[in-house]
């Protein structure tokens, strides 16, 4: 299965909760990439695909920036799931990609 993570950043440093992303990824198995807005000094320890949009120019969460950003990362790599931290990234921004996916 082709997973995509989606991490979170927040204040300058990207969230713990990348962490579960990359261990629920290498629990299920199979290919994974990860996709943040963010900033090169602070990447989570990941030796996958990572996508990284600069939180300087894209902001640190700007609902439809990162909702673009999240679907031409989609596009190009086609996951077969995408993962969303539980948090109120994920909840804000995963309905937003689900409804222009026209996914459940």
């Amino acid at each position: 299965m082709k997973l995509l993570l989606v991490a979170e950043y927040r204040d300058g440093q990207a969230l713990g909760s990348a962490n579960e992303l990359i261990a629920f990824a290498e629990k299920v198995g199979g290919e994974h990439a990860m996709f943040m807005v963010g900033s090169e000094s602070s990447l989570p320890q990941y030796d996958g695909k990572l996508f990284l949009a600069d939180a300087s120019k894209h902001g640190e969460y700007s609902p439809t920036v990162h909702k673009q950003l999240l679907l031409d990362v989609i596009a190009r790599e086609t996951p077969e799931m995408i993962v969303f931290c539980h948090s109120s990234y994920g909840w804000d921004l995963a309905p937003r990609v689900a409804w222009a996916l026209k996914a459940g």
